[in-house]
């Protein structure tokens, strides 16, 4: 039985059987359906967030999940998990079954300093 796991940019394969691990450069091909991608050859769960977080932003209208997902071209479950917290931090609000920015943005803009006040562009 074997087990692999990839750790910054190695493969990692544990051979049950004999008990030793042995460590395999692999070369990744860049991920075309993601363009967020950070060192290790894959994007951060804060990269993946952010991008999550501006894809609501640029939106004309509210989007449901799967828009966003799409959007964001990340999996639909990475998109929920990602989705659900930055609800619970307010980053993102949902209101039936669509998301816009949370009230996280407008609090911190209205404690802003006038020299650093927030403006829309």
């Amino acid at each position: 039985m074997s087990f692999t796991s990839e750790d910054a940019g190695k493969h990692w394969r544990v051979d049950s059987g004999q008990g030793r691990a042995r460590q395999e450069e692999v070369t990744r091909e860049p991920d075309a359906t993601n363009e967020v991608i950070g060192q290790a050859g894959r994007a951060s769960v804060l990269e993946r967030a952010f991008h999550v977080l501006e894809q609501v932003a640029q939106g004309a209208r509210p989007l449901n999940l799967t828009e966003v997902s799409r959007a964001a071209q990340l999996p639909l479950p990475t998109t929920y998990r990602l989705a659900k917290a930055l609800v619970e931090l307010r980053a993102l609000e949902k209101a039936s079954g669509r998301y816009t920015l949370g009230p996280v943005w407008s609090e911190w803009c209205a404690t802003t300093t006038p020299e650093r006040a927030c403006t829309s562009t």
